[in-house]
């Protein structure tokens, strides 16, 4: 197995912080599980998405065949509902 590049270990972590599991991430990769758990393992728990925002990427990738205004109008709905929150 090659060395793995600084680009495809932040792409690991990225999936990784997305919630993919580590071994189809090593076997994308073509690398060892153990590789992948290492990388794992350098993740602080704070940087994993809350529920929250991965119903929201869920719910995009829906929109995702749908119009670009639509996809607009129910990002600023979201977007004014969190202002809201925060107020």
């Amino acid at each position: 197995m090659a060395r793995l590049t600084d680009k495809q270990r932040e792409d690991i972590r990225n999936q990784l912080i997305l919630g993919e599991s580590q071994y189809a991430i090593a076997r994308d990769f073509e690398v060892s599980s153990a590789t992948v758990n290492k990388i794992f393992k350098t993740i602080r728990e704070d940087e994993f998405l809350t529920n929250e925002v991965k119903e929201e990427i869920a719910i995009k990738s829906k929109l995702n065949n749908q119009s670009e205004s639509l996809v607009k109008a129910f990002d600023d709905k979201v977007n004014e509902q969190l202002r809201r929150q925060n107020l």
